[in-house]
């Protein structure tokens, strides 16, 4: 294999500073392979894919080799056009360590990978899920220290004094909740004490820890994200930005309450099934429902039965205890979910609206880059990024366009579509492309569906994004990818409207991952693979450079008793490596949603 050969065999690419490296490593040519997920329990199913070189018509053969020596598991796949493979695997019975062999179509080139099959520790799933339910009650408190700052700094009116009566009502009990969940022993007792005496009990909680660790995979980011997101939000505290702040905090506690919902529905739906089993007139009557229902081989049955019986007798488990337990909690939840939405309306509505406008709309963004070689100044990479969101401002009552007015808000939406295109073999490497065979394919970001349902161009088919109901305004935005939310202030003065563009408090990463595969007489015939990753500019860079590093100024138009901003900034600037063209569009009402 000639040097040029090499070079563009490598993976020579790497974007630093609007600048292409060359990296002369040579680099075998492999099949990828990806094990999604990486561990499960025994009987669940893995998803084996990556990309194969198209060395031969045919599929892709997959190889899974069992731990123990066990007879390994052949797999075959026909791949795609661009030799995308993906093939699920069911047969996870023995735990320990499972290899991937992977071979191509022609059997030239060939990739490996792992999975591990392992049994869950019941105690430790049940333990984590706790340990979590606390740290959402630890994040509920933080919310409503915050929210207790703000009702102090709230000014010596009938609606303020209304709004203090709520929180004073409302904190004990939203307190009180968050407890309640955390109490996981409290209400799977006497399974866990008995099991931690008797480890031939374990399998009678094999049904609540798979529950409780689905529950914990997924309240865990969730909690870290609003945590994170609650943490950016604390604004400065001037009156309008006190009572949105207020606003929001109310919505952040019923995110965090909301996650606790999901924790009493896992241990209730398994519950359900336990007491129906205890009904059972005698011990083997129980024993042979917790097998039915539970899978308990009858000696474990047994022994469950046994431990029901007894515990019932103590009183500890008896008939619908816990149950009941269970519904008497998801009660008061519910109470105080449904106070903390009528405080968080009564911030918006009442109070904000008393002292304070606001004004806001939508905003469309695009963002066209193209990236120059410098030996020829040829274009070999250019992309696209169109942007949707909101303007959202705020100011104190009674400001008009001929008065001076501070105002302070966000742009706040996400990147709804990217596009790339990029030729820099054929650019770096003239000669050598033009005696290969060359298979190309981009990966590009992919954004989901919006709240509304609405496809936007890019999206993967069939994603459904989750719903926002009972999260405010900044929290809403970080549920979607490539989000970003980026503060302004300035102010209205004579019928102009001045912003100032602060660094985003929260921004996305986006890049586009290129696959290359060659077939030249140079190999002798075998597929030689490379790829790099190409990266898109953020929103932070976008709303720099549309503002030409500059305050954005509109025109405020008054109508009767309604402002609006209605306007489009442009900017094209660059130098003999890249250069950028930037378009945003405003359009912003006060009252709201008249545009």
């Amino acid at each position: 294999m000639n040097r040029a050969l090499r070079l563009a065999a490598g993976v020579w690419l790497a974007v630093s500073a609007w600048q292409a490296v060359a990296d002369e490593a040579p680099v075998k040519a492999t099949v990828t392979v990806l094990v999604t997920p990486p561990a499960v329990q025994p009987g669940e199913a893995v998803t084996v894919s990556g990309i194969a070189p198209l060395d031969a018509k045919g599929a892709v053969t997959v190889r899974i080799s069992p731990p123990g020596g066990k007879p390994p598991v052949d797999l075959r796949v026909n791949p795609s056009t661009n030799g995308d493979y993906s093939v699920n695997f069911r047969g996870t019975t023995w735990a320990g360590e499972y290899k991937i062999g992977v071979v191509s179509p022609g059997g030239r080139v060939t990739g490996q990978g792992v999975f591990t099959v392992a049994v869950m520790e019941p105690l430790n799933e049940i333990d984590e899920a706790g340990q979590e339910a606390r740290k959402i009650e630890a994040e509920i408190r933080k919310v409503a220290a915050d929210i207790d700052s703000q009702v102090a700094l709230l000014p010596t009116t009938p609606e303020a004094s209304q709004l203090k009566a709520k929180w004073s009502t409302l904190k004990p009990q939203l307190l009180q909740a968050a407890r309640d969940a955390g109490d996981i022993d409290g209400l799977l007792e006497p399974l866990p004490a008995a099991a931690r005496q008797d480890p031939g009990l374990r399998p009678a909680l094999l049904p609540f820890a798979k529950k409780l660790d689905d529950w914990t995979k997924l309240a865990r980011p969730e909690r870290e994200r609003i945590s994170r997101e609650l943490a950016k939000s604390k604004h400065a505290n001037i009156k309008c930005e006190n009572l949105e702040r207020l606003k929001e905090g109310f919505n952040y506690a019923a995110a965090l309450l909301n996650l606790t919902g999901g924790l009493l529905n896992a241990i209730k739906s398994v519950a359900v099934d336990y007491v129906a089993a205890q009904v059972a007139k005698t011990i083997d009557d129980k024993a042979k429902a917790f097998s039915k229902n539970f899978g308990f081989p009858a000696g474990e049955s047994t022994k469950v039965a046994i431990a029901f019986t007894e515990a019932a007798a103590k009183g500890k488990w008896g008939g619908n205890k816990t149950v009941l337990k269970l519904a008497a909690k998801e009660t008061a939840r519910g109470s105080v979910f449904g106070l903390l939405a009528d405080a968080a309306a009564f911030a918006a509505d009442r109070l904000f609206n008393a002292s304070c406008e606001r004004m806001s709309g939508p905003i469309q963004g695009f963002m066209h880059a193209d990236f120059f070689a410098r030996s020829t100044g040829e274009v070999w990479w250019n992309y696209d990024i169109h942007y949707s969101g909101k303007l959202e401002l705020r100011y104190p009552k009674n400001a008009n366009s001929g008065e001076a007015s501070s105002v302070k808000g966000e742009f706040m939406g996400q990147a709804t579509k990217f596009t790339l295109w990029e030729d820099s073999m054929r650019i770096g490497f003239p000669g050598l492309t033009n005696s290969a065979i060359k298979f190309k394919r981009v990966l590009l970001p992919r954004p989901q569906l919006f709240a509304s349902g609405s496809a936007q161009e890019g999206t993967m088919a069939g994603s459904e994004e989750k719903p926002i109901d009972v999260e405010g305004k900044v929290a809403a935005t970080f549920l979607k990818p490539y989000s970003f939310y980026v503060p302004v202030e300035g102010e209205i003065v004579k019928g102009v409207l001045t912003l100032r563009i602060s660094p985003a408090t929260s921004d996305y990463n986006a890049v586009a991952r290129v696959v290359y595969v060659f077939i030249s007489p140079l190999t002798n015939m075998i597929p030689v693979a490379t790829t790099f990753e190409l990266p898109y500019k953020e929103a932070n860079f976008f709303f720099t450079r549309v503002s030409k590093g500059a305050p954005l100024q509109f025109p405020v138009v008054k109508e009767g008793n309604a402002l609006k901003v209605e306007g489009t900034a442009k900017n094209k600037q660059g130098n003999n490596i890249a250069e950028g063209f930037y378009q945003l569009k405003i359009k912003i009402c006060n009252p709201e949603g008249s545009c």
